[in-house]
């Protein structure tokens, strides 16, 4: 037996274990907690590369060993980026005290799972902490950066090194960037406080104040009380610690004092970590700053544009930055990319914000209107609109908020944020409409499709016919729902005089569905109850009885089952039936039954075929020309005995002359692979095409695969020795699959056939705790795209038959992590 046959040179191997990964990727773990007990939270945690891996007895209830006044656990686990690994150990040693954690990567291999050296995790705090040994400390200064220094001895006396981590380094690793000496530095536990300084022009600090700032920095312990001392020569401040830039800004400015505030990210993208914020009045007044040097003034216009100039000297004289923001940023709080900060790769964020309008600041969230036609806020709802609002008022309670009725209509307003394909805080959308089938428009900035910053609205639909006023009787919506849909909106409440109209296709809500945006800046998406398809089989009799010519189904945005299936004319010499269908594989097997071979092409919006088929066609494969209904093109399909295939259409009645031809080869057929054409409705980023076959006697595989397992002995019970999995035309599925003896290699084994969609779930379901080898073949080509067949081992170190041959194998996983694969002639 070749374990790696020749004719297919793509292979992938993998190793499975008993206990779950390999002992190369391992980390030994050291936990050290101060004290004679292993209570969190530790003072440090230290993950390893070893050449040995001593793994605990119990990983859930861990022996703690004491050493004089310091306590440590040790264990073998594999950790994953981030902060993760196997037995959760980080989160255990610190549970919710704030941490600090590096990662050290090989040179340019950063965030590479494979290529990290080691991970030291230290408590935020900043005592003495020794090693288990007693042979040396760390102790950590902290402020806006935290200083890491080592001692070679375990009283913090003698320096041996020291590190620097800024809040910078936290939000550059945090997007898998590498900071200084190939490291990450991350955050664990709880999230930190802020320090806020709020300065005043008096000295009792009362009031809005002048200017507040705050900063990130890596302790900030609050006050025992709140003192208004001198700063600068006419300033007073007061400091505090605080959880929430945005809340505590509303708070000290209150909600009649308009403010500006302006948020620095330490990325570009403006995601967690925020290096420092400053809230200005609004007020258009030039104020110094307590250093004594510059000066400020901020203006929000009447047209929802803001402008914060900071001078250079303290009478607003000389300019020093200048920073604008439109009404779209300040209402969506976009991120705005900029290089003025303390690195410059890949650069840095800001944001801007603006509160004290007279209701809650939005602070980024979009408020949420949900219309209901009649006098009750139950579902389905008529529409839904999320727009960015300078304010933004929340519900008392946002799983039971008050329906507010006008006439015939009601409605339900909140404020929620709102990100990307449809999902809020409070899954509003789904809410409002439950299972009713809905079309939903997101609106973008220019250029930034699917960035959450820039989304600007965002307007749902429920998908049906009627006639949509909104609340205050002054416009309405309606749709007209097909192959697409047209979205006209109306100056009045009764639909009678058109102000707009879009119309979004199914090609649209296709290019949507992969973070394209199409026309307008805009995504087109569906949710709620998955649409059904309409199904048109067409016959050569007036009975419609038996297997049609040919079965079309197109995705539309509306199908409604007729009351009974009517056979009626289609063309001069056709007939057809309509019907609605949610499964276009399923509805082809019933109608063309399991003895009259078909093939079907699936057409998808998408190259990579995902989600959204637009239309699929079924042929009957017997070689036979077919007119179509349209009575003046053709079609012929043939199904060869090598399992090729070729659909030809053409563009008379005869089969004369050729319009298109679509070939595929056995693989496409057996595994459906998609294929990539640029024959559709839109250019870019081209389409992609599925080939099924079906009737040849037993269910189609419908890109299913064929597992057969093979057990060594008289039943099929406990671990398998092989498993293979391949494509094949036809793929049963059973309930309960049938233990059957065979002979292979003069002996008999028991084997049992099913049909799978996970190869890798299955494999696991059948070997569980057993090891085992995977080798995963794939067509010369593809560049491992296009999977051929794959094979499962037994790794347990005993020999054993192998499927369809008189060979066996042997397969040895050892203790250093070594494995062997032994082929032998015969099974014997």
């Amino acid at each position: 037996m070749d374990l790696f046959r020749s004719g297919i040179l793509a292979v992938v191997v993998l190793l499975l274990f008993a206990d779950g990964g390999t002992a190369q990727s391992r980390k030994t773990s050291v936990v050290v907690y101060d004290g004679d007990s292993c209570d969190e939270p530790a003072a440090t945690v230290a993950f390893t590369s070893e050449f040995t891996c001593t793994p605990q007895q119990d990983h859930w209830h861990p022996v703690c060993v004491t050493n004089g006044s310091i306590s440590s656990v040790s264990d073998c686990t594999k950790y994953n980026s981030n902060g993760y690994d196997d037995f959760g150990i980080l989160s255990d040693a610190f549970g919710q005290h704030p941490y600090l954690f590096i990662e050290q990567y090989d040179e340019g291999r950063c965030e590479w799972q494979d290529y990290l050296q080691n991970v030291t995790a230290y408590l935020l705090d900043e005592k003495c902490h020794a090693n288990p040994k007693g042979t040396a400390s760390t102790r950590l200064t902290l402020g806006h950066s935290v200083a890491i220094t080592t001692y070679a001895d375990a009283q913090c006396a003698n320096v041996a090194s020291q590190t620097t981590v800024t809040v910078v380094d936290v939000g550059m690793s945090t997007y898998g960037w590498c900071i200084s000496q190939n490291k990450r530095a991350l955050l664990g536990g709880a999230k930190l406080n802020l320090t806020a300084v709020a300065v005043y022009s008096d000295n009792t600090c009362s009031g809005s104040p002048l200017k507040l700032t705050l900063s990130q920095d890596f302790a900030c312990t609050p006050p025992s009380n709140r003192v208004c001392q001198a700063d600068g020569s006419t300033h007073f401040s007061v400091s505090d610690c605080v959880p929430d830039y945005g809340v505590f800004a509303a708070s000290v400015f209150g909600p009649n004092t308009p403010y500006l505030m302006v948020a620095e990210f330490t990325h570009m993208y403006c995601g967690q970590v925020v290096e420092n914020a400053t809230v200005y009045p609004a007020d258009g007044v030039c104020h110094a700053d307590p250093d004594d040097a510059t000066s400020f003034r901020a203006i929000l216009r009447a047209d929802g544009t803001a402008t914060i100039t900071l001078y250079s000297d303290t009478s607003c004289s000389f300019t020093a930055t200048e920073m604008n923001a439109d009404k779209q940023a300040l209402a969506s709080s976009t991120c705005v990319q900029h290089s003025d900060c303390a690195t410059s790769f890949p650069g840095c964020g800001r944001k801007f914000f603006v509160g004290g309008l007279g209701g809650p600041p939005s602070m980024g969230k979009k408020t949420a209107v949900v219309v209901y036609d009649g006098d009750s806020c139950d579902e389905p709802a008529a529409t839904v609109a999320f727009t960015s609002e300078f304010t933004c008022t929340p519900q008392q309670d946002h799983w039971h908020p008050v329906c507010v009725t006008n006439g015939s209509i009601s409605s339900v307003s909140d404020c929620t944020k709102y990100n990307s394909n449809g999902y809020d805080d409070f899954g509003i959308l789904s809410d409002a409409f439950g299972q009713h089938p809905y079309l939903f428009i997101e609106q973008y900035d220019e250029g930034r499709c699917e960035w959450q910053d820039y989304l600007q609205n965002v307007t749902a639909y429920l998908l049906d016919e009627k006639c949509h006023a909104n609340p205050k009787g002054t416009a309405s919506t309606r749709l007209t729902l097909g192959h697409s849909v047209a979205i006209t909106t109306y100056a009045d409440a009764q639909c009678a005089n058109v102000a707009s109209q879009t119309t979004v296709t199914v090609v649209d809500v296709g290019m949507s569905t992969y973070g394209w945006c199409i026309s307008q800046n805009k995504r087109a998406l569906l949710g709620g109850a998955k649409l059904n398809l309409t199904a048109v089989a067409v016959y050569s009799d007036n009975t419609c009885s038996g297997s049609p010519l040919k079965l079309t189904l197109s995705q539309d945005f509306a199908c409604t089952p007729p009351s009974n299936r009517v056979c009626q004319a289609d063309g001069s010499t056709h007939f057809s039936v309509s019907d609605c269908v949610p499964d276009y594989g399923v509805f082809a097997a019933s109608v063309f039954g399991p003895n009259t071979p078909y093939l079907m092409v699936a057409e998808f919006t998408h190259m990579y075929c995902g989600q959204v088929v637009e239309n699929a066609t079924v042929y009957p494969a017997d070689g036979v020309c077919h007119a179509d209904p349209d009575d003046a093109t053709s079609f012929r399909a043939i199904l060869r005995a090598d399992g090729t295939a070729t659909i030809t259409l053409y563009s008379d009645t005869s089969c004369s002359f050729t319009a298109t031809e679509m070939n595929a080869d056995k693989q496409a057929l057996a595994s459906s692979t998609c294929v990539q054409h640029s024959d559709c409705a839109t250019s870019f980023p081209g389409c992609g095409r599925k080939f099924f076959v079906g009737g040849l006697g037993g269910p189609p595989s419908m890109g299913k695969k064929t597992a057969i397992t093979l057990y060594d002995g008289s039943s099929c019970a406990g671990a398998p020795v092989e498993l293979t999995v391949s494509n094949q035309l036809s793929c049963a599925s059973q309930s309960s699959p049938i233990c059957e003896s065979v002979s292979v290699g003069g002996q008999m084994v028991s084997q049992a056939l099913n049909c799978i969609d996970d190869y890798v779930a299955f494999a696991k379901s059948k070997f569980g705790d057993s090891s085992y080898l995977i080798v995963e073949m794939y067509v010369d080509g593809t560049n491992c795209s296009t999977q051929d067949n794959v094979t499962v081992y037994l790794a347990d170190g005993e020999c054993h038959p192998s499927i369809g041959s008189d060979a066996a194998f042997k397969i040895t996983h050892y203790a250093d992590g070594l494995v062997t694969i032994a082929t032998y002639p015969t099974a014997s």
